[in-house]
């Protein structure tokens, strides 16, 4: 019995020398890959990745903005999707300019979305933010190069955002309200994932 013990802990030895000089790696489908020391790994644990985890990513694609029902104007944006550990995601929009619009040449600031949860019933992450006290700066340039607004403002009444996962990509549809402006502005997304690097 006493044998017994003694093989075992030299066997035990012998493999925890071993892994000390062995690596593991992991070769990605994007032909990526990551080595790690087996002696540093604690634990290695499989399972399916959350909704929210999923569409984790930037995404690059069209942005389509409509000025109450009087004009649209699009432009290629790339937003942001993160996840957070109780399962909500955060969406990061960047500024992005709307040139030759009929008011002038618009900017919209960057603006982040936080804790949007799933909604079950809209089948999408979904957050109406109209009381969550948010600003986003805009900015408009008249035609004639003046400077007509240049400030932030409050996203009030009508303000929320719906992501959709579609066939090869997401749909992120933003209606809001931009302070005091008398038209309500609505922004639809339509993009793909950006491949990791």
């Amino acid at each position: 019995m006493k044998k017994l013990y003694i093989l075992a802990l030299a066997l035990t030895l012998s493999i925890s020398a071993a892994a000390q000089t062995q690596v593991m790696r992991v070769t990605l489908n994007n032909g990526s890959s990551q080595t790690f020391h087996v002696g540093d790994i604690a634990e290695i644990t499989f399972g399916e990745e959350t909704p929210a985890q999923k569409l984790a990513g930037e995404y690059y694609g069209t942005n389509t903005l409509a000025v109450g029902s009087v004009a649209t104007y699009n432009v290629d944006i790339t937003p942001e999707i993160t996840a957070n550990e109780d399962g909500t995601i955060n969406l990061s929009f960047p500024e992005y300019d709307i040139p030759n619009t009929m008011m002038g040449n618009l900017t919209l600031g960057a603006i982040t979305l936080s804790n949007i949860p799933y909604d079950e019933a809209e089948n999408a992450f979904f957050l109406d933010y109209s009381n969550a006290g948010l600003k986003q700066h805009f900015k408009c340039i008249t035609p004639q190069g003046v400077a007509s607004m240049d400030s932030d403002y409050t996203l009030g009444t009508g303000s929320s955002v719906k992501i959709e996962v579609t066939e090869d990509g997401i749909k992120i549809t933003n209606p809001f309200k931009l302070g005091a402006m008398p038209f309500p502005l609505s922004a639809t997304f339509e993009g793909k994932k950006k491949e990791a690097k």
